[in-house]
């Protein structure tokens, strides 16, 4: 994908969590379980725990070379984190669950979700399911963000790393 497609589809999917956000109204599936900042420890745990279970790997964000291009990775993470969680656990999990409970609710945007990415379909359907259930644990779309962006900031340095591994400069 070319530096141009990436951001027309950043463009894209934050104008359409935008627009979800503005024209629907969707109920949360349960009270808040927890206030902010737990839910965000919740979510942060998560997002790290998922990524050790399924990469086998110890999370480790270290320190980068180039700070300039960790903080766009950082803004990138958070802000893709925060547009898939608004359009497949606010709108499609909150969507199904008023109409048919949260077990199915959690299948469908779990389903989605690994459909609509190219490769790990079920590393996908497990980040999926576990974003998911922590949206519904906490009632708080924030920890599913944190725990979606903490596993993939993780994971774009592991895969960093490998990189840097394979093609020393």
């Amino acid at each position: 994908m070319t530096t141009e497609a990436l951001w027309f589809r950043v463009l894209v999917g934050i104008g359409g969590a935008a627009t979800a956000l503005a024209v629907v109204e969707v109920p949360p599936p349960s009270e808040p379980a927890l206030s902010r900042l737990p839910a965000m420890g919740l979510g942060l745990a998560c997002g790290l725990a998922l990524f050790a279970i399924l990469s086998l790997q110890v999370p480790r964000v270290p320190p980068s070379r180039d700070p300039a291009r960790w903080v766009i990775r950082l803004a990138f993470v958070v802000t893709w984190a925060a547009v898939e969680e608004i359009l497949w656990r606010w709108l499609v999990l909150g969507v199904v669950a008023a109409a048919s409970g949260w077990p199915l609710a959690l299948a469908a945007s779990s389903l989605g979700f690994a459909a609509v990415h190219r490769v790990g379909k079920t590393s996908q359907l497990a980040t999926g399911t576990t974003f998911g259930g922590v949206y519904l644990a906490t009632g708080r779309l924030l920890a599913a963000v944190v725990a979606h962006a903490a596993y993939n900031l993780v994971l774009a340095e592991a895969l960093a790393r490998t990189r840097l591994q394979a093609h020393p400069t």
